[in-house]
């Protein structure tokens, strides 16, 4: 899989999460997608849009891979429909169209995707196309989680910490972070290390805090390392009031 994404600063903020991401839609070789292409294979014509998205093997070309996406995602292909939707939302070969964006991540989603399913959850989180509705984004932020996203996760997490669209509850927004921290997730990895810094929703660990946020800076998550240098510098964090009010 393939992710596009912005790493949070310190703890869940009420900035955008990630960007949405697209999926990686197969491989295969050439004279083998040259011959499903030919006949119309789903898969093969997804591939060719990812290549043309990516710039792999060729020149790089969103309205090539909008062409291509298109065909796959009128033949049901999910991972086609959700690069698709990310194309329209972002207006990349496409004028941009965040109701057709909506339309596609929704289709995807429900065919079983937990890219689009994430996808969908973060428009409704934002309300970008749609009305926000944060109810709606931890349906499909859960639904995203029950198949191992850690980025789902991740934002299930932020949800809990903030109290959008659940009861806000710190020792929960633990659970998820630790769930995609386990799965080596960084920006999990440093909200875990902050509230076991800040003792918010978990018992205050240094030691605890310390181990997540090496793990973290050790994926090149740059809060982190920094977070860690002032740690290692011997300097006091944990009553720091921004880490008081909230992981991000």
């Amino acid at each position: 899989m393939i992710v596009l994404l912005l790493t949070l600063a310190l703890f869940p903020s009420e900035t955008p999460i990630q960007q949405p991401i697209f999926q990686d839609a197969g491989r295969a070789d050439n004279a083998t997608v040259i011959h499903l292409d030919a006949v119309g294979s789903p898969a093969a014509l997804a591939w060719q849009g990812y290549r043309y998205q990516t710039g792999t093997g060729v020149k790089q070309d969103f309205a090539m891979a909008a062409s291509y996406y298109q065909r796959a995602a009128d033949l049901g292909h999910a991972a086609a429909r959700n690069n698709l939707a990310y194309l329209f939302q972002h207006g990349a070969g496409v004028e941009k169209n965040l109701r057709r964006a909506v339309e596609l991540y929704r289709l995807s989603a429900e065919q079983g995707s937990a890219v689009a399913m994430f996808n969908l959850g973060r428009i409704y989180n934002h309300g970008e196309g749609v009305t926000r509705d944060d109810l709606t984004a931890v349906k499909w932020y859960r639904r995203a989680a029950a198949l191992g996203m850690s980025m789902a996760e991740n934002n299930l997490g932020v949800m809990y910490w903030h109290g959008h669209g659940v009861k806000k509850d710190a020792a929960e927004a633990a659970s998820w972070f630790r769930k995609a921290a386990a799965r080596g997730y960084a920006p999990a990895q440093s909200n875990l290390a902050y509230q076991y810094l800040g003792g918010q929703g978990l018992p205050r660990s240094g030691d605890k805090a310390r181990y997540w946020f090496k793990k973290a800076a050790g994926s090149g998550h740059q809060p982190s390392q920094t977070v860690l240098e002032k740690l290692n510098a011997g300097l006091d964090l944990a009553g720091d009031p921004a880490i008081a009010a909230s992981p991000r």
